[in-house]
């Protein structure tokens, strides 16, 4: 065999050896690709970057999930292919989950076989999440949140909360049954349901519901009862209806604040179980335990057995304008407080003062802001009552966590959770002008150089041959 030969087999040889390679490789990358999210995450938030309890949840899963998404295919936007990544990512860490994407369009009965308190979906922009038990509905509008650019006015997308919304919806479907929350209306309540679905607590697991204690019954299914900054007091017939509600083993949250007026009959239950409402505006001077006012509490989070129940993060949890609650054991009460301020807190006189510090006629000393207090029950569920001295404490978005813990705790409901929302603004990377010059150098001029002396050098030996 001449030498042109020989030279021509191991080429030819070469060639589909390096077909062949390029064939195994891509059949491998198709594998991998259904396990291994290979997507690039450019975000400031790091939306593919999942939060350990998603890992915890997706980990633990004891049965099939299936996803579905009902965005239009032909929706291209940033936050649309985001949504369509996380969940892509979903499907790759567990091979309980699959994900597919639906268009509603082309089968409009999609929208009718799925229903939002009980009323059919009326468009695409919904992800189903759905098991042989149940199935739940996240709509795309509650995912993102906008923001207004100060420059232009124009309203931006520059927050997802869809690892949120999605690992409480695997929650829901797989372990969890909503857990009925009522909110008393009906004496100037701060806030109601609404505020609780839309803001508060959004897909935690809690169905929120409005209670008109003064006309209504005691719900049958209620599992937990809020009073939400009320301004009137209760009759004694619904002082009572909170009784019967406690003695059948529901909790109970009250939230105040300073302005709060002498609610006798609403005061005088919660002295029955062992909580004294004081007067007057908390402040603290130790500058680890305010924000920005010194009456915008960052307190102390006691530990005891109730308060480990509470699953938080240890995220700070914050208390603006609060007034002091205390609570204390009783016949078969047992009292613990929830948060408190440090040794240099004090309790302002003038609730209306336009000066946060301490002043003359103020007090001096350590308050508790937030109580618990619970007896045994015999023959059913222990009951619980929660004061806090704070109803702005619902309104600091940073409280999620910690107020989900609370439920959580309260409710015997393992299956709350809460995950920050992530940025989706993308990350601009700054490069010099210098480097740039070097980049452009390397790329355009040194590498064709490099490829260009190699195949001289190959075309050279190959003529002496």
């Amino acid at each position: 065999m001449n030498k042109k030969r020989k030279y021509a087999y191991a080429a030819m040889t070469s060639a589909a050896l390096a077909i062949a390679v390029i064939i195994i490789l891509n059949l491998i990358a198709v594998v991998v690709a259904d396990k291994i999210s290979l997507s690039l995450d450019f975000t400031k938030g790091g939306i593919l970057d999942f939060d350990p309890k998603t890992h915890e949840v997706i980990s633990e899963l004891d049965m099939d999930v299936r996803i579905i998404s009902l965005i239009p295919q032909g929706d291209v936007n940033r936050e649309m292919v985001q949504l369509d990544e996380i969940l892509k990512k979903y499907d790759t860490l567990s091979d309980r989950i699959t994900y597919e994407r639906a268009d509603a369009q082309k089968n409009p009965a999609l929208l009718t076989s799925y229903k939002v308190n009980g009323e059919p979906l009326t468009d695409g922009y919904n992800i189903i999440f759905e098991t042989d038990r149940m199935n739940t509905v996240v709509s795309v509008n509650d995912m993102i949140i906008m923001y207004k650019d100060n420059t232009n006015d124009a309203i931006l997308s520059g927050a997802l909360k869809a690892e949120h919304y999605f690992t409480s919806a695997l929650l829901k479907v797989t372990k969890g049954s909503d857990i009925n929350a009522y909110v008393t209306t009906g004496h100037g309540e701060k806030f109601d349901s609404e505020d609780f679905k839309a803001d508060i607590l959004p897909a935690t697991g809690y169905m929120f519901h409005d209670w008109q204690i003064m006309s209504d019954p005691v719900p049958d299914n209620a599992d937990i009862v809020v009073i939400a900054g009320p301004k009137t007091d209760y009759s004694a017939d619904e002082i009572n209806k909170l009784a019967e509600f406690m003695s059948d083993g529901g909790s109970l949250q009250v939230f105040l604040d300073p302005t709060t007026p002498a609610l006798e009959g609403l005061f005088g239950f919660l002295t029955e179980w062992g909580i004294e409402v004081g007067n007057g505006l908390v402040g603290d001077d130790d500058t680890s335990h305010y924000a920005k006012y010194r009456t915008t509490l960052i307190p102390d989070i006691e530990q005891n057995d109730m308060t480990e129940t509470i699953s938080y993060d240890n995220t700070r949890a914050i208390f603006p304008v609060a007034r002091p609650v205390t609570a204390k054991n009783k016949n078969d009460i047992t009292a613990y407080t929830v948060a408190s301020t440090s040794e240099s807190g004090y309790v302002k006189n003038d609730i209306y003062s336009v000066y946060d510090v301490f002043e003359a006629l103020d007090t001096k000393q350590a308050s508790d802001i937030a109580v618990m207090v619970t007896r045994p029950s015999y023959d059913g569920k222990p009951p619980k009552l929660f004061v806090s001295g704070s109803v702005a404490f619902l309104e600091v978005r940073s409280n999620t966590n910690f107020y989900t813990g609370l439920m959580a705790s309260m409710t015997d409901q393992p299956y709350s959770i809460y995950i920050q929302p992530k940025n989706i603004v993308q990350a601009r990377v700054a490069i010099s002008q210098s480097t740039i010059y070097v980049y452009s150098f390397i790329v355009i001029i040194l590498i064709p150089v490099i490829i260009l002396a190699c195949g001289f050098v190959i075309w050279i030996k190959r003529r002496h041959l």
